[in-house]
């Protein structure tokens, strides 16, 4: 639960290890000028170069794994 002067998100858990957090959407924005995860409301936001959509488009198609690392948020595309 967000509190008046939180700086940084956060999760419940069932655990004191909340170092993966899902969200309830991923939007990706291809032909960006840089790859960047930003949290938004409860999903993400996913900014991808054209060569790093290239990727995650044919990790979707063919159902292949893709990992982007984009700083302290890092994007993974897992197939399971």
């Amino acid at each position: 639960m967000w509190r008046p002067g939180q700086t940084s998100p956060s999760a419940y858990a069932a655990t004191d290890d909340v170092s993966t957090i899902a969200g309830h959407f991923c939007l990706l924005v291809p032909d960006q000028g840089g790859d960047e995860v930003q949290i938004v409301e409860d999903g993400y936001a996913v900014s991808l170069t054209a060569t790093t959509w290239a990727r995650v488009r044919q990790g979707l198609l063919s159902g292949t794994d893709v990992e982007v690392p984009t700083g302290e948020l890092g994007f993974v595309l897992r197939h399971r």
